[in-house]
């Protein structure tokens, strides 16, 4: 019984040191070299018979301190079982202990620091880009948008009061004689004397005859009495042709409004077609009046004024006209050629008032800072340091503008040409 037991007792042991031996040899993880320097990379040659054990004590990698795989490869098939490769990198100097089997022999990695040169140390690990995500979306849009402002911020100061814009064409309207046809036409349309309406027939057949006089001949013929508009077509217009014939017609005019007495049925077609004669006859004198006697600078302004405009002969928009009449003297306007360039011009005080009105709040500004008493650096320095912040707070100011009904970059009614002198800008909508 007793040699029985020990039999069995040996059998036991062989089996146990069998599978001991046969276990070690199931898995084996080798570096290339068992030194390697801090930063540099190597490969891990894996071996085994079973996968599933190998991956769970390659597991112990990602725990290792100053090691980290780059590429842990794939399993392939090889003699005695299964080849892996796994590409990693060492960022940290010692002595690291690999994966294996417990109670099998353990394979060591010393990592140290490289001898001679560092500047031949490889990069730790590859450079991952994560993506910017909203906010730096958002902060390039803004970096962009601020960029445009500021040019556009910059435009506008060195633009300053310059313009191209030298002269002013007047609208092309309907001159007196189509006017006054106009009116004729509408009155025969009316049928006001076939209707027993003879007095208002020939009130607004003299008024038109009257407007076209004053309008188309330039004489005061609606303020003046018959006999004074006589003279003054014979002061005139001593030769002019069909005139005797519409001062009668005024003086029947008269006695129809003043007397009662109505021309015989036969007359009224008649002076219809003596009035619509006259006014075909002088249309081109009319024209040729009106382009005359279109205002001018040189007319209607002192001739020190009127020097100051790049055309002292042109002709000045209606609105100036009118409002020329409200003014009461003369006052300074301020105008700037660039940053540097600064002119000074006297105008009837109610242009410069027209002129401010049409200006917008960017501009007033700038003229505030460049009309100051500095030197020539400052004036430049100045509008440069503040054109980043007009450029931030560009949007605010522009949407309150719009709140106010005010255009932000408008830059009033006058510039500056090349030459120093005022030009005429054309404002939105045109000169009416």
């Amino acid at each position: 019984m007793g040699r029985a037991m020990n039999r069995i007792a040996l059998i036991f042991c062989v089996c146990c040191i069998s599978t001991n031996g046969s276990s070690a040899q199931d898995f084996i993880c080798r570096p290339d070299s068992g030194t390697m320097v801090i930063g540099s990379q190597q490969r891990l040659h894996v071996l085994a018979s079973d996968t599933l054990q190998a991956d769970s004590l390659l597991l112990a990698l990602d725990s290792l301190p100053g090691i980290e795989p780059l590429d842990r490869g794939q399993w392939k098939a090889a003699s005695g079982g299964y080849a892996r490769q796994i590409r990693f990198v060492a960022f940290d100097s010692g002595r690291f202990a690999l994966p294996a089997i417990p109670g099998s022999p353990v394979e060591s990695l010393y990592v140290h620091f490289p001898a001679v040169d560092p500047g031949e140390l490889k990069a730790i690990k590859d450079i991952e880009t994560t993506p910017a995500g909203m906010r730096g979306l958002l902060l390039r849009i803004g970096g962009v948008l601020f960029v445009v402002l500021l040019l556009v911020v910059l435009w506008q100061l060195f633009r300053a009061d310059q313009v191209g814009i030298s002269s002013y064409e007047p609208p092309a309207l309907p001159g007196a004689a189509s006017r006054a046809l106009n009116s004729l036409e509408r009155l025969r349309s009316s049928q006001l004397w076939q209707r027993g309406q003879v007095g208002p027939f020939y009130d607004e057949l003299s008024s038109i005859a009257r407007g076209f006089l004053e309008e188309g001949l330039f004489l005061p013929a609606r303020a003046s009495t018959t006999s004074e508009t006589a003279q003054l077509l014979e002061d005139r217009f001593p030769s002019l042709e069909q005139a005797e014939d519409l001062i009668l017609f005024l003086r029947r005019c008269d006695a129809v409004k003043f007397a009662r007495r109505i021309p015989e049925i036969g007359a009224h077609d008649t002076l219809f077609d003596l009035v619509d004669r006259f006014i075909r006859t002088h249309r081109a004198l009319s024209e040729r009046l009106m382009t005359q006697n279109q205002p001018r600078y040189n007319q209607l302004l002192e001739t020190a004024v009127a020097q100051q405009f790049a055309d002292p002969a042109g002709i000045i928009p209606q609105p100036l006209v009118a409002a020329l009449s409200d003014s009461s003297g003369r006052a300074e306007i301020v105008l700037h050629r660039g940053l540097l360039s600064t002119r000074r011009y006297s105008l009837p005080d109610s242009w410069v008032q027209l002129h401010l009105t049409h200006t917008g709040s960017f501009h007033r500004w700038q003229a505030g800072i460049l009309a100051a008493d500095r030197s020539g650096l400052w004036k430049l320095a100045l509008p440069l340091l503040a054109a980043p912040f007009l450029a931030l707070f560009l949007p605010i100011i522009a949407v309150a503008g719009c709140l106010r009904g005010e255009r932000l970059f408008a830059r009033g009614i006058f510039g500056i040409d090349k030459n120093d002198r005022i030009a005429l800008r054309k404002l939105p909508g045109g000169w009416k």
